[in-house]
């Protein structure tokens, strides 16, 4: 996990969460006194994935999604002047933003099939800034993962990074796709968890933004209780 960057920081809190589960089971301690060290422990894995997501790995990351997204909407804009509905326009970046990230990716790939030693500039560049640009994604990818597994709190999550993983998912799922039906190697399950914490955001966002029809369910993780019982 390379491009987690700082992973140990929430690996080290995830596995607080395993230990407080067993080690309470087997104390004995009651059922109130069991939950609360587990949200404990959930808080703090989720404030490591946070750190994370704040780490100069993903602030780069995020500042090329910026640049390329930029990139493709000069592009859209271009192609397409006259349609600039907000809906149009996001669907247009979104394809541009995959197409060049399947163009990047074509060249990165290079990398792959040449013997050591041989690699080339440009493909060794592509492949720097491919890997960059992915780091984002694949951090979306393991706080899915964790959040389908119930070891962190879906809503507090959605709560701060709906539109974070609604703009960046949108414009990688065309690419996520595509990759991830190539031949001879398709895997069809890439970053699967990242494409359904997609869709939970979607539903959320729009939960949030219409609160009289559908009130936002609160988390389970009750952090005043947490934080003062961590102190």
């Amino acid at each position: 996990m390379e491009w987690l960057g700082t992973a140990p920081a929430w690996i080290t809190a995830l596995t607080a969460v395993f230990a407080s589960r067993v080690a309470l089971r087997q104390l004995g301690m009651s059922a109130s006194a069991q939950e609360m060290q587990v949200q404990i422990a959930r808080a703090n894995l989720l404030l490591s994935i946070d750190r994370e997501f704040e780490s100069e790995a993903s602030y780069a990351s995020r500042k090329a999604c910026r640049s390329l997204a930029n990139a493709a909407e000069a592009s859209a804009l271009a192609t397409n002047p006259r349609d600039r509905a907000p809906d149009a326009i996001r669907k247009l970046v979104a394809t541009e933003f995959s197409h060049q990230l399947n163009e990047l990716w074509n060249v990165a790939r290079e990398l792959q099939e040449k013997p050591e030693g041989t690699e080339n500039a440009p493909a060794i560049a592509a492949s720097d800034r491919y890997a960059t640009l992915m780091a984002l994604p694949n951090w979306i990818e393991t706080v899915g993962m964790l959040c389908r597994r119930d070891l962190l709190p879906k809503e507090d999550v959605l709560d701060l990074y709906d539109e974070a993983i609604i703009r960046t998912m949108t414009n990688f799922e065309s690419h996520i796709v595509t990759r991830g039906s190539e031949q001879p190697y398709d895997n069809p399950l890439w970053l699967e968890n990242a494409r359904w914490l997609l869709e939970e955001a979607k539903t959320y966002n729009k939960q949030k933004r219409e609160p009289a029809k559908a009130p936002v369910s609160k988390s389970r993780l009750d952090w005043l209780s947490a934080a003062k019982a961590a102190s």
